[in-house]
């Protein structure tokens, strides 16, 4: 793991980043996968700016084959609103985008769905994704806790197996690349099982 620190905050790649951008290089040529990852930066900046406002910053920032994550002490009790901030930045992209962006070589309109894309994966209440940790948040808040670990549970395993049969149909359709599906799956079990 290559490590750089940057006023207090550990900066990690993790090998398995480089090896997921090299697979995202060699199956979608078209330069997607990199513009992907850039959708990825402005959400975790999402985080950091509401974590400065809040005169936080996280201790660690990790790159690795399941993505970009935040990490340390302050973030384990993250807000609603820090733990939303990563999708609102990644929403506000694209309407930006749409509203402000001239014709160039990619669309305006390619970027900005990706954006939306990344917002809406966050969303999804599973692994350490921001919607499920939002999620625990308001459940554990309105219902005793054994209950609301139990529906945590509940719902994490629909969406999990709604998202498996989604990949299943895109497969089975060739809506999407397979280069593109395998990347998806490996990014989606990761955030499943966690780092």
């Amino acid at each position: 793991m290559l490590v750089i620190k940057i006023s207090g905050v550990e900066i990690r790649f993790d090998f398995s980043f480089f090896a997921v951008i090299t697979l995202f290089l060699c199956l979608e040529p078209g330069g997607y996968g990199l513009l992907g990852l850039f959708c990825c930066f402005i959400h975790e900046a999402g985080h950091i700016i509401i974590l400065a406002f809040e005169r936080r910053l996280p201790e660690r920032l990790t790159f690795y084959g399941g993505g970009i994550s935040l990490g340390g002490a302050d973030i384990d009790g993250a807000s609603a609103v820090m733990l939303s901030a990563g999708a609102a930045a990644n929403i506000l992209t694209a309407l930006a985008t749409l509203a402000f962006a001239d014709k160039g070589s990619l669309p305006p309109g390619v970027f900005a769905v990706m954006n939306l894309v990344v917002a809406a994966i966050n969303l999804i209440p599973i692994g350490m994704l921001d919607g499920r940790r939002l999620l625990e948040l308001l459940l554990f808040k309105t219902m005793r806790a054994d209950k609301a670990e139990s529906l945590l549970l509940i719902i994490s395993g629909v969406f999990s197996a709604g998202i498996v049969l989604i990949m299943i149909f895109f497969w089975t359709k060739h809506v999407v690349s397979p280069g593109l599906l395998i990347i998806a799956g490996y990014l989606i079990i990761t955030r499943i099982i966690g780092e």
